[in-house]
């Protein structure tokens, strides 16, 4: 049975992505976009939108039917790091798995570096965001070494205590 909540979605007038967004586990959804490739434009644009709660699980799925590399949304990175800000802790994650899939330019490389640092700081933020942060961080490093002695300043205890709370 469905939660009144679930039910007041199906009752929007939604795509058949969001219904299946929706009403399908993982399994369900990979299949789904993997069946009908027309619809990966749209898992990527509702990805990168603000429109909850199809977006975080649009991003979910997307990170895993996409490959690394992939020139179906390389040529949307800069979206994808722009449209971390003011989502949702578990949406911003998803949102750096994909990026942890795509190759960066510098640009992009140093507009990471600085929203990797702050969702770090924020000892507010949920466990799994800041790995996925700390991830990009030192993913970006190992091009950069001079990066790593700021990378072992963020991982004192300050920070790292708040992980396992």
């Amino acid at each position: 049975m469905y939660s009144k909540k679930k039910n007041d979605l199906l009752n929007q007038d939604l795509t058949e992505l969001e219904r299946v967004l929706i009403e399908s586990r993982k399994e369900g959804m990979v299949a789904y976009v993997n069946s009908t490739p027309a619809t990966f434009v749209e898992l990527v644009e509702l990805s990168l939108s603000d429109k909850q709660p199809f977006a975080w699980r649009a991003a979910f799925i997307l990170t895993t039917v996409m490959k690394r590399n992939d020139k179906r949304i390389s040529n949307r990175t800069d979206e994808v790091i722009n449209a971390i800000d003011g989502k949702p802790d578990g949406h911003k994650r998803e949102l750096l798995k994909i990026l942890l899939k795509l190759e960066l330019i510098e640009e992009q490389e140093s507009l990471l570096i600085d929203k990797c640092i702050d969702i770090w700081k924020d000892i507010e933020a949920k466990p799994a965001l800041r790995f996925y942060a700390l991830r990009m961080l030192m993913n970006i490093a190992e091009k950069y070494p001079d990066l790593e002695s700021e990378i072992r300043l963020l991982t004192s205890d300050m920070y790292m205590d708040s992980l396992s709370q």
